[in-house]
């Protein structure tokens, strides 16, 4: 790191771009002698930076540096940072003098400190008089129209017994607050789920979102662990989605309990405001007296999933059929079809990184800014591609999603995929990315046989992801004779990591694909799919539900999990959702409903509910016409 330091970040990272916002926000800047900085240590941790202790002429302070990989976002998120610090005077809001001090670390540190044999244990006094130092701190910020939108324990640290707020790199002005739902920054387990239902949409992240994310620091604060603690990085955005909070730690006082699960609400308009918020924690303050501490088994983190039902047991003679299509998924073998059943993965694999990054201080700047570039592209690439692999998106829409997100970057398919087959020895990770191109035809033709190679050998890898897609080969001839024991074999495989392959072995129990008919695991493997975050499964749960698949009929439940697809975008959930709207089936007949949830599935593919739709529209025409002859 150089000599020269801005709150621990490095002058030249925010210098080669002489432009009249970097120098307002630089100019009654002081600047200091890095070499002067003492006893380092890591307090934190994010996707843009890390975070030090350092000491100072005597005194604590935070010293900021910024990942090398992110050097070019450094200009826009600096400045962005150091005009709201500039901006901002609490005493709940960490201070900017250039350097930012703290002596207790992070919130994270703090409640990690108050954990001993697996058991976590706080002092009642403690929670409220933290809680209230961030709703205090956060408050005085949105009356300056400033909305955090990255809050999280890593971002609160500890000063003097004090809670601050820190960290306003991805802060907005409340005017500007919007962004993609696709493009989404921060730690997944504290923003609120409109940004993961509707995926690719403009979502309004304003002084709600941070009402959400406060909601669930004001649990951690129970619990001394991290929410969705025991769930795969990213499969998190998917039980948010669903509706799915932490369980309540035990002897919270109850009135405590309802504040912060009124701050998370999945609706925004039902977060309470700032002044019921100090209203309550003063009450509760005041009320529950009588409890000395919380206290929490940390070795038994589990969330709560409402929306599953339980097994019932039910006459396994009864046979499966076919009702007016009702779960495309489930019952099709058809090639054209196989889209809907993407693979989806909790990614362990370690080789993610392309150019492996000098975290020292003396390199933040990269031997090559446009390979920092490209390998920052590539991750997001990937993050993507395993996100709504994940979720249970169609090929094509994965597909149009991936060539959005290079559009975006100002860059061009081939161009890309050039890159990728330039790269020796090819991450895992990136490779079955590659292979992803080569099956869906981005920057290049489309080469199933090419395809079939690079899933092979991520397979053979021991990638999980890659597994999936090479089932999926097996099971389709892309590249390759169709084997459907191996289809079971490859899923089987994949099948400890990769949540939607337990869902496409439900498929093969199902249709007895490769193995022997059970419709009682078929059943257990869908449950369990979704249950780890494959949506596409809950869509062949309400089908479950709707024909007496392994339990009772229950046409209430099955529109649920109908419309639990359908709002994250899974096209056989919204043409399911318009199917029950026609007919009735767990909800009330709405043709005008119905219309609009095959057109949104017809839209994103589904030629079942595309053909629906317009069988629609002609009887419309039709019956008007046979009216107007009689």
């Amino acid at each position: 790191m150089s000599s020269n330091q801005l709150e621990g970040i490095s002058i030249p990272i925010i210098s080669y771009q002489h432009d009249s916002d970097r120098l307002n926000a630089l100019k009654d800047l002081k600047e200091y002698d890095y070499l002067k900085f003492n006893d380092l240590n890591q307090i934190g941790r994010g996707a843009f930076s890390n975070v030090f202790s350092a000491v100072f002429q005597g005194k604590k302070y935070a010293l900021k540096q910024v990942h090398s990989k992110n050097l070019h976002l450094g200009d826009k998120t600096i400045i962005r940072e150091l005009k709201v610090l500039n901006r901002v005077d609490h005493p709940n809001v960490i201070k900017f003098y250039g350097i930012s001090k703290a002596d207790g670390g992070t919130l994270r540190d703090f409640l990690k400190g108050k954990q001993q044999d697996g058991i976590f244990k706080i002092l009642w006094v403690d929670v409220i008089r933290i809680a209230m130092d961030i709703a205090s701190g956060l408050n005085y910020m949105h009356t300056k129209d400033i909305v955090h939108r990255d809050l999280h324990s890593k971002n609160i640290l500890i000063h003097q017994g004090k809670a601050l707020i820190a960290d306003f790199g991805l802060s907005k002005y409340s005017n500007e607050a919007s962004t993609s739902s696709s493009d989404i920054h921060g730690m997944f387990a504290y923003i609120e789920p409109q940004c993961f239902i509707q995926l690719g949409k403009k979502v309004e992240r304003g002084y709600k979102s941070d009402v959400y994310s406060l909601g669930v620091l004001f649990w951690e604060l129970t619990s001394g662990v991290p929410p969705f603690s025991g769930v795969a990085k990213y499969s998190i955005n998917m039980f948010i989605a669903r509706g799915d909070r932490e369980k309540i730690i035990p002897n919270t006082p109850q009135a405590y309990v309802d504040l912060f699960m009124k701050c998370w609400s999945s609706d925004p308009d039902k977060r309470p405001t700032f002044d019921i918020i100090f209203d309550d924690l003063n009450r509760i303050s005041k009320t529950a007296v009588e409890i000395e501490f919380i206290t929490n088994d940390i070795t038994n983190t589990q969330l709560t999933s409402p929306l599953i039902s339980p097994i019932v047991e039910r006459d396994q003679n009864l046979e499966f059929f076919e009702e007016d299509n009702v779960f495309e998924d489930l019952i099709s073998d058809s090639r054209s079809k196989s889209r809907s059943r993407i693979g989806t993965i909790v990614e362990r694999d370690q080789n993610l990184e392309l150019i492996k990054e000098d975290n020292d201080f003396g390199n933040l700047i990269s031997d090559s800014r446009s390979r920092s570039l490209n390998n920052y592209l590539l991750e997001d690439l990937w993050k993507e591609f395993s996100k709504l692999t994940n979720i249970g998106y169609e090929f094509s829409q994965i597909s149009e999603k991936i060539k959005e997100i290079i559009k975006n970057q100002n860059q061009e398919d081939d161009k890309i995929f050039t890159i990728l087959n330039a790269i020796p020895n090819l991450s895992l990770n990136f490779q079955c990315l590659f292979g992803f191109f080569y099956l869906m035809g981005i920057g290049t033709d489309a080469y199933p046989d090419s395809a079939f190679e690079n899933f092979k050998k991520v397979a053979h890898g021991n990638n999980a992801i890659g597994k999936f897609y090479l089932a999926e080969c097996f099971r389709n001839g892309y590249g390759t004779k169709m084997d459907l024991k191996k289809v079971v074999f490859y899923h089987e495989k994949a099948s400890e990591e990769c949540a939607r392959s337990v869902n496409s072995l439900g498929l093969c129990y199902l249709n007895g694909n490769g193995v022997k008919k059970n419709k009682q695991k078929a059943f257990e493997c869908f449950r369990k799919s979704y249950e780890n975050g494959c949506i596409s499964a809950c869509n062949n749960l309400g089908s479950c539900y709707e024909l007496g698949i392994f339990t009772g009929k229950n046409k209430e439940e099955a529109f649920k999990h109908y419309k639990i697809a359908a709002d994250c975008n899974i096209p056989s959930g919204q043409g399911n959702v318009a199917r029950c709207y026609k007919k009735g089936i767990g909800v009330a007949k709405d043709i005008g409903l119905a219309k609009e949830w095959y057109k949104k599935a017809a839209d994103n593919g589904h030629k079942y509910s595309e053909d629906k739709l317009n069988k629609l529209d002609n009887y419309k025409k039709n019956h008007h016409f046979f009216r107007f002859i009689r």
